[in-house]
């Protein structure tokens, strides 16, 4: 996939690997950076379809130019995920960002267990969102609120699972594979799933591999998407001091340039005035 600079303005999609501990805006700032010093473009419109947690990796729909219209468009596409869940253990944001907070015994897990639980997450299914989650609560993101010792009232949400499969079972690992629509916490599935199965469990790590249409495979790495940009314009411009410098001496010579093509009308029409009054007052004269 080439980009050109006038994608930067008129819109285009670029599909990224999000890598590991990097938020879903970090990719989106790099980005930005990156247009910036390379291509002296000042502003661009750049944003995500999609957040990734932090401690996710994957797919990431980036949208510039005029298709950040279309962002919302790209959200509502169905999403797959693979991972991995622990057995066993919870933390307060049901991932490996906080601290082990209960441990439980897994002796009476089986695989043939799992998958029957795993069963009664396919379909529509209510789920809490993890209070270390973007989640907005009363102007504020959860996450916000929960690492600051407080406890988010958040509601819960009507989500649609697709297919949940379990792919292998190691206790206490488990690998797994979901579908899944819009508004859909891989968290929260896995913390179900532990209570579900009486023995708790936490995402141990998650990777995005589909969007839509949009696959993984064809996304670039952060340290390679500039190179699908092609140039098209000198990289040399003119100083902003200085263009602006510019305008502002051609803005004084348009001034100048209306000013003086005002004059000489003004200047026609007040002779001509007085020539029609003294006319009309030498026929006065000759009459009487």
């Amino acid at each position: 996939m080439k980009i050109t600079q006038d994608d930067f303005f008129n819109g285009q999609v670029i599909l990224v690997n999000k890598p590991k501990t990097w938020t879903s805006f970090d990719v989106v700032n790099k980005m930005r950076s990156d247009v910036r010093h390379a291509y002296q473009i000042p502003f661009v419109k750049i944003g995500h379809a999609g957040t990734l947690d932090p401690l996710a990796t994957g797919l990431l729909i980036i949208c510039i130019g005029r298709q950040t219209k279309n962002i919302e468009q790209y959200q509502g596409l169905e999403k797959e995920y693979t991972g991995t869940m622990m057995l066993g253990v919870t933390t307060p944001s049901y991932d490996m960002e906080t601290q082990v907070n209960e441990r439980y015994s897994i002796a009476h897990i089986t695989p043939e267990l799992i998958t029957e639980a795993a069963k009664k997450f396919v379909g529509a299914v209510w789920q809490y969102p993890p209070d270390f989650s973007a989640k907005r609560v009363q102007g504020d993101r959860a996450y916000n609120i929960a690492r600051s010792g407080g406890q988010p009232d958040i509601k819960p949400v009507l989500v649609n699972i697709s297919k949940f499969e379990i792919v292998s079972v190691l206790l206490p690992m488990i690998e797994f594979k979901v579908v899944c629509a819009k508004g859909t916490y891989i968290r929260s599935l896995a913390h179900d799933l532990g209570r579900q199965l009486g023995c708790g469990a936490l995402l141990a790590s998650l990777n995005r591999t589909r969007i839509g249409k949009y696959k993984l495979k064809d996304a670039k790495d952060m340290k390679d998407w500039m190179e699908a940009v092609q140039p098209v314009a000198p990289k040399k411009r003119i100083p902003v001091k200085t263009a602006m410098k510019k305008a502002k001496e051609r803005a004084k010579e348009r001034k100048k340039i209306v000013s003086a093509a005002a004059k000489p009308d003004k200047a026609v029409k007040k002779p001509a005035a007085k020539k029609s009054s003294a006319k009309k007052k030498s026929k006065g004269k000759k009459k009487k």
